[in-house]
């Protein structure tokens, strides 16, 4: 959540969602959120009093830097100022959403082939590296044997309702 929408003092506008583009970067890239380790209302005092999360001082912040072997990861120069650009406390130094589409961070995007072939790469890459739960063979294997052409893990699940007891709320066994 954005400082301004925290604070509560001058009311929000749409700056507060180049906020949230932000942290969900920080989010994706590290894997947990800014402050992940702290109790709610202690996040809301440190996002409204610190200096703002960044890919150098994440880790520092939540104190994960002395419990994990992990290399220091590279990011692109973009990824960092992408990240820095929507992160500032003042909302009107944050960009417009048409100012960050047209940033050289995402200049590559604005190509519908070049996004495609990104998008390609990336599900083949994740495909890959996944593995159903609970099997033994790979996902590309089990794509191969399927014959309904379903994802695997993809099976429906079926919700029998109970006509013995009416007075229970739908969809519970309780």
């Amino acid at each position: 959540m954005a400082p301004e929408v925290m604070e509560q003092i001058h009311g929000y506008d749409y700056k507060a969602d180049i906020w949230s583009l932000g942290i969900t970067a920080l989010e994706l890239a590290k894997g947990y959120a800014p402050y992940a380790r702290y109790p709610p209302m202690k996040v809301l005092i440190l996002t409204i009093q610190e200096d703002p999360p960044s890919l150098d001082t994440y880790d520092e912040e939540d104190g994960m830097e002395d419990e994990t072997d992990q290399v220091d990861e590279d990011f692109t120069k973009n990824f960092r100022q992408l990240v820095e650009k929507c992160l500032q406390k003042n909302p009107a130094k944050r960009p417009k959403s048409q100012e960050l589409l047209t940033s050289k961070q995402l200049d590559g995007l604005q190509d519908e082939a070049t996004r495609n072939a990104r998008r390609t790469a990336l599900v083949e890459q994740v495909c890959e590296m996944v593995e159903d739960v609970g099997s033994s063979t790979s996902v590309s294997q089990q794509i191969a044997n399927n014959k309904s052409g379903s994802m695997p893990g993809n099976t429906p699940i079926s919700i029998i309702m109970s006509t013995v007891e009416n007075n229970r709320p739908a969809g519970t066994t309780w």
